[in-house]
């Protein structure tokens, strides 16, 4: 997954973030669906150029065969974002959740109004002592207005009775990193 992420990012990188708006995007999640079908052995040679080229095609035929439906990248990419949806669970864990919301308010102007929602886990991880993390958070800028909701990702250990939270990336609200990733990590992490 760490992989996966460096060629995204460096990806992402090259590209100016709001030169190319929604071709950006769409570069994004060709670059993550391609790291995907890399990680899954569909695609050789780690293209993760963010083109639907030959190969990238290839390995979308060939993925949408073996799980049996379409055959074009997008409806991969949708397929994934489903089964993805499927395995997820809600992280209840007040104390996890509190030190969530600490590490990513640390820099924040009012910490006290930062507000958390939908944040979860792969089903697998919930009673671990270590999981991945997905989520969004909101919190209030100097003005008193609330910023929207941006997507996080991140990881958390529990050390004793504390919970560690640590890596926790938040999205740009131009290029939607996070999103990318959190819309297919659990269902791909189950299939590599």
């Amino acid at each position: 997954m760490e992989k996966m992420l460096q060629a995204v990012l460096f990806l992402c990188l090259l590209m100016p973030s709001q030169a190319l708006g929604g071709q950006a995007l769409e570069r994004l999640r060709v670059a993550t669906l391609q790291a995907h079908l890399t990680a899954l052995g569909y695609l050789e040679g780690g293209i993760m150029d963010g083109i639907v080229g030959p190969a990238t095609r290839a390995a979308c035929k060939r993925f949408a065969a073996e799980y049996g439906f379409g055959e074009t990248c997008a409806d991969v990419r949708r397929f994934m974002i489903a089964e993805n949806a499927r395995f997820i669970a809600p992280i209840t864990d007040q104390g996890l959740l509190d030190a969530i919301k600490s590490e990513l308010t640390r820099d924040a102007y009012d910490a006290s109004s930062a507000q958390l929602r939908n944040v979860h886990t792969d089903e697998r991880d919930i009673d671990s002592i270590e999981m991945g993390l997905c989520g969004e958070v909101s919190e209030k800028t100097q003005y008193g207005a609330y910023v929207g909701y941006r997507v996080f990702l991140g990881s958390a250990a529990k050390i004793g009775d504390e919970w560690s939270v640590g890596s926790l990336r938040v999205d740009d609200a131009d290029l939607p990193i996070w999103a990318e990733i959190c819309a297919t990590r659990f269902w791909v992490g189950r299939h590599k």
